[in-house]
């Protein structure tokens, strides 16, 4: 990928000033301006612009061109983005970023109101360590990088709820995706720390983030820890409808409506792959809510191979409530011992005239009948270990094989530009649907393993790591990257879907370690398997042939 340095006045425009700039950058993915704007604004082409961000870079010169000379304030980022020439990359490296910026004059609404805005054509992508040279070695679950609303670092966990004295200076929103299209992309982050109160107008909803009309594409992401009067983590309203997948909401409190999120006003939402655990709502909707907030517009919500469990809410709703013209679609999921003020009750409620479609779900019921729908079972999802919080299914389970559709690639989570593909991965990255054993894709954010375990056979990693570059693969030749062998004998093999092998070759380690360029056999494009094996280890990795 070429680099290009961020050009300050990319588009040499004559009329100064903010709007101006951000308009002429709306009108630049378009490579044209409309008339009024002729003979204002030379265009000069660009490659795609990477910017770089380490909140650990002490050095002078911060330009944001590289790594050693990364920005430390995302803000600056997100500023240099704005004023650069075509889509842009955010690269962040791990650390905890806070959003406000003010220096002089910072009154309570200045420093509460500050926010990571996304902007179209920008990716915000996290999980690098400082050193990479591609985005497919950054790892976000190992590499945490932080978009904390608690800007003086004095959260009490203990004290969750939106006026707990250790959150009165936590920021309203942390990030904003108000406006956004697709092209703006939240990737890899854990957002906390967001305090959405009633004390500053339109700041009740969404302490984690806000999309209010907005539509970005957000994914590989934790939202934990926020507070709100309404959507503890994330509001989606007047027409917000942004398509999240592979992300986990976690611990955040409403103390009214929405636990993790909320759904207002025209709002056509996605969640995909997307675990909902622990959040808690004071009334009604403990994980999410959906309803027209009384202006008659239609609210459609879509939940699409997401697990619910452990949610709760004071009113009835644990799960899901919808009221006043809204619907919620859930295909694939499971909710299931989600409690009202710690008892069971039915995981969704539904007043005013609002609906539910549920198909190829398990749905906890006290009847002795599954929750009306297409395809649905009450069976005990069977998780791993659900008391340690592992809601990976057991290769036991009811739900696999059970779903129905496979859902589309909506987030484009194998960064192939194809959204209309079918879902290549689940919530922990394995893929979605595991075809050895001629069976569909599994009920809820996770796939089983068995299959994996019945094709290659149970045998642990025991610390054995792999990276494969690039991926997704082009030309044909990719670099297989091991460390933590034990032994010097090393296997390596390729796979199809359908567990057909493709190619078999063989290495030796040096030191623990092995770098072997493989030059792939004809493969048509699509997903496929890379086995490293020794006679004590194994690992697998997916990667894309394009």
């Amino acid at each position: 990928m070429k680099h290009s340095a961020v050009n300050p006045n990319p588009l040499n425009c004559t009329l100064p000033g903010f709007f101006f700039r951000l308009f002429c950058r709306a009108k630049l993915k378009e490579m044209s301006l409309i008339c009024l704007l002729a003979g204002m604004c030379t265009f000069h082409a660009s490659a795609q612009n990477i910017i770089y961000v380490n909140a650990a870079n002490t050095s002078g010169s911060q330009d944001g061109t590289s790594w050693a000379t990364a920005f430390s304030n995302l803000q600056q980022g997100l500023r240099a983005a704005l004023n650069a020439v075509g889509p842009d990359e955010v690269w962040v490296a791990a650390g905890t970023y806070t959003p406000d910026t003010c220096v002089s004059g910072c009154t309570d609404s200045i420093v509460r109101g500050a926010t990571f805005l996304l902007r179209n054509e920008t990716a915000l992508l996290g999980g690098f360590t400082g050193t990479e040279t591609q985005k497919t070695q950054r790892n976000p679950w190992t590499n945490p990088t932080i978009l904390s609303g608690d800007l003086m670092g004095n959260d009490n966990p203990a004290e969750l709820t939106k006026d707990a004295p250790s959150r009165s200076d936590n920021v309203n929103h942390v990030v904003t995706g108000d406006l956004a299209d697709s092209t703006a992309v939240l990737d890899g982050f854990i957002v906390t720390g967001g305090n959405a109160r009633t004390d500053i107008l339109n700041t009740q909803s969404g302490g984690g983030m806000i999309n209010n009309a907005g539509s970005p594409t957000i994914r590989n992401c934790i939202f934990e820890y926020n507070t709100a009067t309404a959507a503890g983590a994330m509001d989606c309203s007047n027409g917000g409808s942004p398509v999240v997948a592979n992300c986990i909401f976690r611990h955040n409190v409403a103390s009214d409506l929405g636990g993790a999120i909320s759904v207002f006003q025209t709002g056509t939402p996605y969640f995909i792959n997307c675990l909902f655990y622990d959040n808690s709502a004071g009334e009604t909707g403990g994980a999410s809510y959906s309803g027209d907030n009384g202006t008659g517009a239609t609210t459609i919500v879509h939940f699409y191979n997401c697990t619910f469990v452990n949610n709760s809410s004071v009113d009835l709703g644990p799960a899901h409530a919808g009221q006043l013209n809204s619907t919620a679609k859930f295909m694939n999921c499971i909710l299931w011992d989600n409690k009202r003020a710690g008892a069971f009750s039915p995981q969704i409620k539904l007043s005013d005239s609002a609906t539910v479609e549920v198909t190829y779900s398990i749905v906890q019921v006290q009847d002795t009948v599954p929750f009306s729908g297409t395809g649905n079972l009450m069976d005990d999802p069977d998780f791993f270990d659900a008391p340690n919080q592992d809601f990976r299914i057991n290769a036991s389970s009811p739900a696999v094989d059970a779903g129905g559709s496979v859902p589309l690639d909506l987030a484009d989570l194998d960064e192939d530009s194809l959204r209309s593909e079918p879902l290549p991965f689940d919530l922990a990255g394995n893929m979605r649907v595991q075809m050895v054993d001629g069976g569909g894709i599994d009920i809820g954010a996770y796939e089983s393993d068995g299959v994996l375990d019945g094709l290659f056979g149970h045998r642990p990693a025991n610390g054995l790591s792999l990276s494969l570059l690039p991926n997704p693969v082009s030309d044909g030749r990719l670099e297989v990257q091991v460390s933590g062998i034990i032994g010097p004998e090393v296997e390596i093999s390729v796979w199809s879907l359908n567990g057909q092998q493709l190619m078999r070759t063989h290495g030796r380690a040096s030191q623990g370690e092995l770098y072997q360029q493989l030059q792939l056999p004809a493969m048509s494009k699509g997903l496929y398997l890379l086995r490293v094996s020794t006679p004590a280890q194994q690992a697998v990795q997916k990667f894309v042939r394009r």
